[in-house]
């Protein structure tokens, strides 16, 4: 509910994203995917463990984020133990290690704003598909349906949004240290 009011506010403002920073506010229409021209039709706000969280909004925040890199180092390890031999050998350490104690791990709040027609570009999608760069990413499940994820074999399928649901996808830097296993 936090954060629900928060992008319904004029006070995001304050928390632009100000590079080199990644923290904070991107407003909408800030990105679009890799290989896509329009500009997806979204906010959203990254926080890190030291960036900027609005102070009403950061000991929860922050406390959804310990409990989410923590599931991580158990997914990851839980991977890594089960993986075969030859899989493993190509990672330079335990993937459970890779993210232990990491100041980068990356929580992203994403907002899907309520649209007026002329708000969208013929073509423009809430979020153009695309490839996390990731080892994996932990998705809480949405307010409501509309991820979908590729299998291997290139079909797309829904993603249930059940209250409570985590979904995990590999990313490209679990695929490239797996040789393509995963």
């Amino acid at each position: 509910e936090g954060w629900k009011i928060f992008f319904a506010s004029d006070d995001k403002t304050a928390f632009l994203v100000d590079p080199p920073q990644q923290d904070g506010f991107f407003p909408f229409r800030s990105e679009n995917a890799k290989g896509a021209s329009l500009k997806d039709l979204k906010e959203f706000y990254h926080v890190f463990p030291n960036g900027r969280v609005p102070p009403t909004l950061r000991t929860d925040t922050l406390s959804i984020y310990d409990q989410l890199a923590a599931l991580g180092q158990v997914i990851l390890g839980w991977i890594d133990e089960n993986s075969p031999a030859n899989v493993r050998t190509g990672y330079s350490e335990p993937l459970a290690h890779m993210i232990s104690g990491s100041q980068i791990n990356l929580l992203r709040i994403l907002h899907y704003p309520p649209l007026e027609e002329a708000d969208a570009e013929p073509g423009a999608v809430r979020a153009a598909a695309h490839e996390d760069i990731n080892l994996i990413t932990l998705l809480i499940a949405g307010s409501t349906p509309g991820l979908q994820a590729q299998d291997a074999d290139g079909k797309w399928h829904d993603v249930a949004c059940d209250q409570g649901m985590i979904t995990i996808n590999v990313g490209d830097m679990l695929q490239m240290a797996s040789g393509g296993y995963f």
